[in-house]
């Protein structure tokens, strides 16, 4: 079957291609003065944006509670470092110095009451103040029995201040119990280290 006749145009074709042609001379047209910026936007990546924000938000919200805390006790941590800086490390603490007939007369007070330990410990406390007012060994709060008891193996006649530094350690870290008996081995000790000339 021959086809020969059939339409080549037609009216509604040729409106079809003329708003074709109006249409992409209008865009030629409009893109000739108002030509769209060439924006070259980064790769946005949601994931690591977030991560990153996050991160970086902890972050400041860790020094910021850190500073706020600081600042919150400012005063506190002042009064401390002043009272730091007002701290002498060579200062020892001032405890009274009673003098050696003070000492004997408390020994004397604790022996009649019975108090047979605190007699012994009061001769042992005069003996010592006897060393520092006569210059031999001058009190440090820091030294113990044993230094005191070094030191004194350099003395004239070092036996009866040994013989207290004895009787204290043994009733201050021993078993040994206080007794009159005691009391007396100590005054007969101290009274080797007094001056022939002082009454005991």
């Amino acid at each position: 079957m021959k086809t020969d006749n059939f339409e080549k145009e037609n009216l509604g074709w040729r409106l079809q291609q003329l708003q074709q042609r109006l249409g992409e001379w209008w865009e030629l047209q409009w893109s000739k003065f108002f030509k769209p910026p060439n924006l070259d936007l980064p790769d946005y990546q949601p994931p690591d944006f977030w991560d990153t924000w996050l991160k970086n938000s902890l972050t400041f919200i860790f020094f910021a509670f850190i500073f706020w805390m600081i600042w919150r006790s400012r005063k506190t941590l002042l009064r401390y470092f002043a009272q730091l800086k007002n701290l002498n490390p060579q200062s020892e603490p001032e405890t009274p110095i009673y003098s050696v007939s003070y000492w004997v007369t408390r020994s004397r007070h604790f022996q009649s009451s019975g108090d047979y330990y605190q007699a012994c410990r009061c001769l042992y406390l005069a003996m010592l103040q006897q060393l520092h007012e006569k210059g031999w060994i001058i009190h440090q709060a820091s030294r113990t029995d044993e230094e005191y008891r070094l030191l004194i193996l350099d003395l004239a006649q070092p036996d009866p201040y040994e013989r207290l530094f004895i009787i204290h350690q043994e009733l201050c870290f021993g078993k040994r119990i206080a007794s009159a008996q005691l009391v007396l081995d100590c005054e007969r000790a101290f009274q080797k280290i007094l001056p022939t000339d002082s009454s005991f």
